[in-house]
């Protein structure tokens, strides 16, 4: 599959070679990504309820749409604090940048 997504100059390519078994076998990197995964959706799920309110009487009561919404921003900005930390974490102790990178 690689052989045939190296256009004629060569120049291009082979950009994702190991990438399959460097998610597979790194932990920290699968972390990364589902700890991302959870909190952009917990910041949309945030911006959901905000806009539509599931009940009535959240409608009405602005203190507790703001609240809810401030709180699952908070949520969110904790689970990607996470994210970005494992994936530090993945660059400094796990990633060796001469098994990935063919120049």
């Amino acid at each position: 599959l690689l052989e045939a997504h190296i256009p004629p100059g060569g120049r291009l390519g082979w950009g994702h070679k190991g990438l399959y078994d460097t998610i597979n076998k790194l932990i920290h990197f699968q972390l990364g990504l589902a700890l991302t995964s959870l909190g952009v959706i917990t910041s949309l799920v945030a911006q959901q309820m905000y806009s539509l309110p599931a009940y009535a009487f959240i409608a009405q009561d602005f203190t507790t749409q703001a609240v809810l919404y401030t709180h699952h921003q908070y949520i969110a900005g904790f689970i990607m604090a996470g994210a970005f930390a494992h994936g530090a974490i993945f660059f400094i102790r796990d990633y060796n940048p001469e098994q990935n990178v063919i120049v």
